[in-house]
């Protein structure tokens, strides 16, 4: 029996068919293996994560498939062999986007398409509105989006239908506001792209990038950035494997370096409270070294609301909203004002919102990647808790 498939395999099969052949069987595996779930075989139940729930604000905050993934990792031990081994074949056979994401020579890059371009106007009238509200009228406010690398690295991407043109994006949106309250950061970033301004293997901009985004934004604040010799540069790890080796389980290329920004002067960050739903976190270094091969590093978890006090007896206080792309970048903020407060709009609670006077911040500013802009539906909802 076997003698006689072999030579019909030979004459039909394709090397065009093992991506499909693959998925099938990826797909195969998950339903097995959430079918043996659901029946409650487990081995070691105590051991494992849970099934996600799936709710509106999972999907909202593209919280769900992190934790479903999460969740085949723990329940099934070969998936994430079987994954890896499927997105290999895949690109060695010329694939062009495996999961969202485009496998280059030396790093991988997010595709960042409008998928759904209500979310991007419903966020852009939602930060709109918040600036013409009294509360705003005196003081310095600003917006700002920041290109991802699929922006800056677009002439090296393969030809596809759904990049998004991020340039032309960001000037449609600066065109509803006065000139002088939009921040510039993409002509930064793209007078530095042959330096490491963003992560090889994460969605994220590496510090040199966040760095040239703080020379942009304080800029526009008015203030005058510090110069780069006025840091000392510390490798916190040269093993940092991202979310977008995460993602896909691609390693192939050479890991990224994390790298720690001191102001030579001394630190100036003396307390950090941290707000997370009901509870808080105080602590006074900036850098999480129990995260010291993460991007989370960077302040620790996201959370709702993160307030930074600083030495700097300025009085100036600063009003953040901003994604996760805000975080690395208060290594250098901090150096201008007595207080930040930077809220993530991903995790703010109605009850969070209402312990911030927006009213005692001169100056505020929003500040968003491209692709959490286009995305999140938080933003419209929860700047809309600060109405009057």
């Amino acid at each position: 029996m076997m003698i006689g498939i072999l030579p019909f395999l030979k004459r039909n099969f394709s090397v065009k068919m093992i991506p499909a052949c693959t998925a099938a069987l990826l797909s195969l595996i998950i339903l097995i293996l959430l079918l043996v779930s659901s029946l409650g075989y487990h081995e070691n139940s105590a051991a494992n994560v849970s099934m996600p729930v799936l709710t509106v604000e999972a999907l909202a905050n593209r919280s769900f498939s992190q934790k479903f993934e999460n969740y085949l990792l723990q329940e099934f031990p070969g998936y994430s062999w079987s994954k890896k081994s499927a997105n290999t074949l895949k690109r060695l056979i010329g694939e062009k986007e495996i999961d969202g994401i485009f496998p280059l020579k030396d790093k991988l890059i997010q595709n960042v398409s409008m998928a759904n371009p209500v979310t991007g106007q419903k966020n852009l009238e939602a930060v709109l509105n918040y600036f013409s509200e009294e509360r705003t009228l005196g003081a310095n406010c600003f917006f700002g989006l920041i290109p991802t690398a699929s922006e800056i690295y677009k002439e090296e991407l393969p030809s596809a239908p759904d990049v998004l043109d991020q340039s032309q994006f960001i000037a449609q949106c600066y065109e509803r506001f006065p000139s002088k309250t939009v921040i510039d950061i993409s002509t930064g970033l793209m007078s530095r792209k042959a330096d490491q301004i963003y992560y090889r293997t994460d969605s994220h901009w590496s510090s040199l990038g966040s760095y040239l985004g703080y020379q942009s934004v304080i800029k526009a604040l008015g203030g005058t950035p510090y110069s780069e010799d006025m840091f000392n540069i510390e490798y916190a790890s040269h093993s940092f494997y991202g979310s977008l080796t995460d993602k896909t389980f691609l390693d192939y290329m050479q890991p990224d370096t994390i790298e720690l920004y001191h102001f030579v002067n001394g630190e100036t960050i003396t307390s950090i409270n941290k707000i997370f739903g009901q509870s808080q976190t105080i602590s006074s270094d900036f850098y999480d070294r129990n995260k010291n091969n993460s991007y989370a590093i960077f302040l620790g978890d996201e959370c709702g609301i993160t307030q930074l006090q600083t030495n700097i007896a300025n009085g100036k206080k600063l009003l953040l909203f901003g994604d996760s792309y805000s975080y690395s970048m208060m290594q250098f903020l901090s150096l201008h004002y007595e207080e930040i407060l930077l809220v993530n709009l991903k995790y703010l609670t109605r009850e969070q919102s209402q312990l911030i006077d927006v009213n005692s911040y001169a100056d505020q500013a929003i500040l968003y990647s491209v692709d959490e802009f286009i995305s999140d539906n938080n933003i419209s909802t929860k700047l809309s808790y600060f109405e009057q």
